[in-house]
Formats: C-alpha cells, structure tokens, sequence
C-alpha cells in the first residue's frame, strides 16, 4: 500500500549490504509506486504518466509554445523520477497538469480553448453557479486547514519541543503534547523526535532533575504505546522504545513479557536488523549482576544466548552476529560453543570496527595473540587516535616476539597520550629492552 516502502525495506535490509540504516523512500518513484501499489499499479502509473506525455506532444499542433512547456514540464518530471521521491510540490504540478490535459482532450482540437469568442460556453444554468463556487471555496478553506495550518502549528510545536528539551523540560513535554493534540501525520515524526531528545536527555543528565527523566519517559511511554498499536509495521518504533525502556530511570518498572513480545516482533519486521536483538537478549544477561547462584547465571545466560543464536541463524553472513554469540558464550563458559561461533564470524569476516573489536576482546580473553594481531590491526586503521588501541597492539606484537612494531606502536601511545605509558612500566621496560 502506498506509504509503506519502509515495511518492504525492513524486511530486506541487511547492514552487511546497506549502510543506510532508515529509508522510508527509495528515491526512486519508479520503484516506490512498484512497491507501493504493486506491478498492476505500476503499469497504470506508466500509462497515466506515457498519456499525459502523448497529449501534451499533440496539443503542439495547436499552440506550439504552451504545447512545448507541458510536454517539457512532464517530461523532466518523468526523468527527474529515476533520483528522487514524490514531494507535494512535483506531484501537484504533475496531477494538475494531468487535470488540464484531461480536459484539453475532452474536447476537440479545433475548439478554441484560450481566447472567448463571446459564445457561451457553459452548459450550465446560471443559478448553479453561485453554490457550485461556495462548494469550492469551502472545500478548499478545509483542505487548507486540514492540509496546511494544523501540520504547521504541529511542526510549530515540534520545533518549540525539540527547543527546550534540556533548558525547560516542562515546557518542551507540553510543546509536544500540544502538537500531538492536532492528530496529524506528523505523529511518527514526533515518536523519532521524542526518542531523539530523551537520549540527549540523557547525556545532560547531570544537568536535570530526576523528576523531569521520570516525566520524560513517562511522556514517551504514552506516546510510544499508541504508535506501536497505530503503526505495528514500524520497526523503528520498537527499537526506539527499546533504547528508552534499557534506559529508563532507575526505579521505574515496566512489563518484560510485554517488552519480550514488541523486541520478537521487531526482529521479525526486519530479520537481520541487529538492535532488536541486542536489546531483547540485554533484557536477561543484564540481570547476571543480581544473580546469586551459578545456576541462575546459566539460565540467564541461556536464554541470552538464544536470542543472539536466532540472530546469527537469520544473518549468517554477519561476522558481528557470530561474533557476539562467541563472546557471550565465553563468557558464560561455555568454551566449545564460543570457539564454534568465532570461527563462523572470522570465516566471513570483512573488515569493521566494531566486529574486529569483539574479534579482538574475544581473542584476547583465550591467549590467541596470533590471532588478535590482525584484528587489532584493523581497529588502529579506523581508530588510529585511540591510545588504548595501540598499547594492546603494542602488547601483542611483543608477545608474538614481533620487538620492532611493538615499540612502533609504543611510540604511537607516546605520541598521543604518554601518562598511559605509566600504568604498566614493567611491561612497558620489556618491549623496550627487547630491541636493545
């Protein structure tokens, strides 16, 4: 259906493929109306849009000039469709001047359709006129209301919400309730923007009242619930709300297997989109902290560990996937499983960040410093600024008896941040001496 090319997307999207995490457009309105409306829809675009282009050419016969800027208006339209999305204003001026070729070809080319030659034209009588034009004025006075000033005194809100969201928190919560209060479609919107102004919330939380997080996630509980049940194919709300419920204040309480149930559903929106996952799985291994006996620790584990596993079956190409499982898994002791799940990432393993950390902090943890080497590696050349990277590389390299690039990669720490050097001299004195 049409505004729906997100659903479509979500289900396909696979970050090893698309680094574009949110598109709700393909920019490409070819490819949106084939998706929106179906081959069948698609087809009638075509021939809607090859019609409107075939009377345009035709009306040259009849005045060149006007005939030359329609075509040529339809015809950019038609091109400038293959990079860009619909906006209201291209699709007015394409179904406006579809609306007028319609007419001009309603009647015969012979007609004069610019200039009054003093007949009457008009089939109707004259007392029809006066309601017709109150229909239309009316008509248009609501479309504008409804199309035009209450979507601007939505955004209006928006933009006041977005404004205060830190300097008055109060003021923003009811900017945005206000704004809600139009109804518009503008309620999406708001979701992402209440989510985007409660993580900044929570970088200056040192800055606001306890009250004011409490209210904040209060206010988008509220929202949120609404959107889920108003949108149930936006996997963006889920995870959305899945970042504010992992964060929430602490003391707040909120339902886990209603929180279970929105995460699965999530995943199963978008198979390989990784976040549901994550946060789903963090419901349990974040309970590790308070668990007394081991064998409440393995439980929690295992159900952590089932949830990554679906993920790293449903994105077997991923080596993060693997990886995370791997990790995990060492962690809870489970040493075969770890090393089964690692060498499924490294075979499938292109150079990232964040998956070479995980490869890296795995391998490090089980002594395989042959291995880290290549990982570690790969980390520097992303984040080379980073110290921290460079004195474990510079660890590495002395333990896989390579003295030259370990004191390199000492001087790099050297070079960015030298107090490091003095939390480990012993080790520090070994590389060193090790060229001498």
């Amino acid at each position: 259906g049409m505004e729906n090319f997100e659903y479509v997307y979500n289900q396909f999207y696979d970050p090893q493929e698309i680094r574009e995490e949110w598109f709700d457009r393909s920019h490409n309105v070819y490819i949106d109306q084939l998706i929106h409306n179906g081959a069948i829809g698609f087809v009638l675009y075509l021939v809607m849009l090859l019609y409107a282009l075939y009377v345009a050419w035709g009306y040259v016969a009849r005045d060149k000039y006007v005939g030359f800027v329609f075509f040529f208006l339809l015809l950019t339209y038609a091109l400038q469709n293959f990079f860009v999305f619909d906006a209201l204003s291209s699709a007015f001026l394409f179904w406006a001047i579809f609306a007028f070729l319609i007419y001009v070809k309603s009647i015969s080319w012979g007609d004069s359709l610019l200039v009054n030659k003093g007949q009457n034209q008009s089939k109707g009588t004259p007392w029809m006129r006066v309601p017709v034009m109150v229909v239309a004025v009316v008509g248009v006075g609501i479309t504008w209301y409804f199309v035009n000033y209450l979507p601007l005194r939505a955004n209006m809100a928006l933009g006041e919400g977005y404004k205060y969201q830190i300097a008055d928190v109060k003021k923003s919560l009811a900017s945005f309730e206000k704004g809600l209060a139009y109804n518009t479609f503008a309620d999406m919107e708001y979701g992402y923007q209440t989510y985007s102004t409660y993580i900044n919330k929570l970088e200056y939380r040192t800055n606001l009242k306890n009250e004011e997080m409490v209210k904040s996630y209060e206010a988008a509980s509220v929202l949120f619930k609404n959107l889920i049940e108003k949108y149930p194919w936006n996997v963006r709300l889920y995870t959305y709300w899945g970042h504010i419920v992992e964060s929430r204040p602490e003391g707040i309480s909120y339902d886990e297997k209603e929180f279970e149930a929105l995460m699965k559903k999530a995943t199963e929106l978008s198979p390989k989109r990784s976040t549901a996952y994550y946060i789903w799985s963090n419901i349990y291994l974040a309970k590790l902290k308070d668990a007394r006996t081991n064998a409440e620790k393995q439980e929690l584990y295992s159900k952590g560990l089932e949830v990554l596993k679906l993920y790293a079956t449903r994105a077997p190409n991923s080596a993060d996937a693997q990886f995370v499982v791997a990790d995990v898994a060492q962690k809870a002791g489970r040493l075969t499983e770890a090393q089964e799940f690692f060498e499924k990432g490294a075979s499938v393993y292109t150079s990232s960040l964040t998956s070479a950390r995980r490869a890296a902090g795995y391998l490090l943890r089980v002594n395989d410093y042959a291995r880290a080497e290549r990982y570690l590696e790969d980390i520097a050349r992303v984040d080379g600024g980073n110290p921290n990277v460079w004195f474990d590389l510079a660890k590495v390299y002395y333990l896989n008896e390579k003295f030259d690039e370990a004191v390199q990669a000492l001087n790099k720490v050297n070079a960015i941040n030298p107090e490091l050097l003095k939390k480990e001299p012993a080790l520090v004195n070994q590389i060193l001496n090790s060229v001498r």
